[in-house]
């Protein structure tokens, strides 16, 4: 996983569109492994408050930018 992280961050980092503006990535990052749906929904829903913790919306349903990209069937 390691590697493949540390690829995917040169990737994005050559690709980046402001040249000299590149991000800056974390040294280190959490890898985790969905075992069963209950997990899923878990993580789902600390993503989809993220904005709320952040104070940048009161409520889940004033985030606009959330979705789904693949529905998980269990």
């Amino acid at each position: 996983m390691q590697r493949w992280v540390t690829y995917w961050k040169a990737l994005a980092t050559l690709a980046w569109p402001v040249p000299g503006d590149e991000p800056v990535w974390q040294r280190h990052f959490w890898d985790s492994q969905l075992r069963r749906d209950e997990s899923y929904d878990a993580k789902w829903d600390y993503v989809v408050q993220n904005p709320v913790r952040a104070g940048l919306v009161e409520g889940v349903g004033d985030w606009g930018y959330q979705g789904e990209c693949n529905v998980l069937r269990w």
